[in-house]
């Protein structure tokens, strides 16, 4: 009985021992087993198996590695700022771990003053508040860096290129000026508590798959080329921000693309280039700049909250409530009372498609069928149509003629430049009146060729004579 007895009191005291092991010990029956196997409890110096992956944040902060370290006082004298190892020749293994305490005090900054390109991971100090620019461009190894819960900013180049995983902590405020950009991280969760992000702050991270920025993020701008050049971007949840810079999503693969109610802008070419079919727009958004959804072949659909006063969904198109055409889709209709179609609204994104223009539209812009390959253009009879931008119809190759409105008065340099196929152009007034609405006076102006420029492959059928192409 005492025998019992005794071993139930060991049990007690060595139980959160034994579950700390590296043995996995379920039962009372297996404690007592291993107690009268007489099997050695692990010493605190013992080494233990480690995991593949180390949890970015994770308690288990490894020993820091030995100095002697250099330091310096921080300007505001509440701590010490680590700027390395008395040994500047010294190696270092694949791991570095920054002390939070030197000397009785706590490390608020590093600056660090030495190289170690074999490092690919750093634990930094408990009590950082900043890392500082270009503070890891002689980490060329860098893949995993241990942030906590007390550094409010990440400077401008903070990081060398090569980091493949980053946890942001919950303190953090701001992150700046390409502070992460062309790194190799995949998942970014940006916590609510950062109110600032700096230009081009993780662009070019051409392995990042997905973004989810915290419920309840007050960022209030996606700043200009945050994430663009992102190719593998293929899923975003955004804040409620008032702004979505220019470029901000540049050439990323987002399909689908859910607008937060409260963003009420989005900058030029915000989404050029990407891979975008669906876009919904909420109620909030009265602003958009230049083509931001520009060369996005793969539109499908617009869906535009019923409660927005600014823009409409019709055909699946982006208009504005002026009636102005902002963004085409690959397979559109373009309704009637439309009165522009505006620059790049469908640049690149045209099959071959016969193409009705109304007679509503009044401007067409700067390359908005630009590389269309549309097989024909109809006008509208009675169409109002009276500018053509520059561009408008450039590289549409499979264009074989084209019949202008009676109303036009401006057709602006290259509109139909490097169309190769264009044959004829037909205009119902003189030749005098043609040259008057061609810019700068000259057809060649209007039909050239980048081969070729002070030459075309169109004549051009008037009312009095043919303007015959160069031989």
């Amino acid at each position: 009985m005492k025998k019992i007895l005794c071993i139930m009191c060991l049990t007690a005291v060595l139980l959160p021992i034994l579950l700390s092991s590296c043995k996995i010990i379920t039962t009372v029956s297996d404690i007592v087993s291993e107690i009268i196997d007489g099997n050695a409890v692990p010493s605190a110096n013992t080494p233990q198996e480690t995991s593949a992956s180390i949890e970015t944040n994770s308690d288990a902060r490894p020993p820091e590695t030995e100095g002697p370290y250099t330091y310096e006082e921080t300007y505001d004298g509440l701590g010490l700022v680590f700027t390395g190892f008395v040994d500047r020749s010294r190696k270092f293994t694949e791991t570095l771990v920054i002390p939070s305490v030197i000397d009785g005090r706590k490390v608020l900054e590093i600056d660090f003053r030495f190289s170690a390109t074999e490092v690919k991971e750093i634990w930094l100090p408990e009590h950082l508040r900043v890392i500082r620019q270009h503070q890891f461009r002689d980490f060329p190894s860098l893949e995993l860096v241990h942030l906590f819960n007390e550094i409010k900013a990440i400077n401008q180049w903070a990081f060398a290129g090569g980091l493949v995983r980053i946890v942001l902590p919950e303190s953090l405020e701001s992150i700046e000026y390409e502070a992460l950009a062309f790194n190799q991280i995949t998942e970014l969760f940006i916590p609510k508590g950062v109110t600032k992000l700096g230009e081009g702050c993780f662009r070019d991270c051409k392995k990042l798959e997905r973004v989810v920025f915290e419920e309840g993020s007050r960022i209030s701008e996606i700043p200009e080329n945050a994430f663009s050049g992102c190719k593998n971007l293929r899923e975003v949840v955004l804040p409620p921000a008032r702004i979505i810079g220019s470029r901000a999503f540049a050439g990323t693969n987002i399909v689908e693309l859910t607008i937060k109610e409260g963003t009420s802008r989005i900058g030029d070419a915000a989404f050029e280039s990407s891979s975008l079919a669906v876009v919904n727009i909420p109620s909030s958004l009265k602003d958009i700049g230049y083509a931001p959804f520009a060369r996005t072949g793969s539109l499908k659909r617009f869906n535009v909250s019923e409660n927005n006063r600014w823009f409409l969904s019709d055909t699946n198109c982006l208009i504005t409530s002026e009636g102005v055409l902002v963004q085409g889709v690959s397979d559109p209709v373009i309704p009637d009372g439309i009165i522009e179609i505006a620059a790049e609204s469908f640049m690149n994104i045209l099959g071959e498609i016969d193409f009705f223009i109304p007679k509503s539209v009044k401007k067409i812009g700067n390359d908005a069928f630009l590389n269309g390959k549309i097989k024909s253009v109809t006008f509208e009879s009675g169409s109002e149509l009276s500018e053509i931008g520059m561009y408008a119809f450039g590289g549409c190759h499979n264009l074989t003629e084209i019949r202008l409105p009676d109303k036009i008065k401006k057709i602006s340099y290259y509109s139909f430049g490097n169309c190769e196929k264009l044959q004829t152009a037909y205009y119902s007034g003189t030749k005098k009146q043609f040259l008057k609405v061609c810019e700068g006076g000259k057809v060649v102006n209007v039909f050239a060729t980048n081969d070729y420029p002070n030459s075309y492959h169109t004549d051009v059928v008037c009312k009095d004579v043919t303007i015959k192409k160069p031989q």
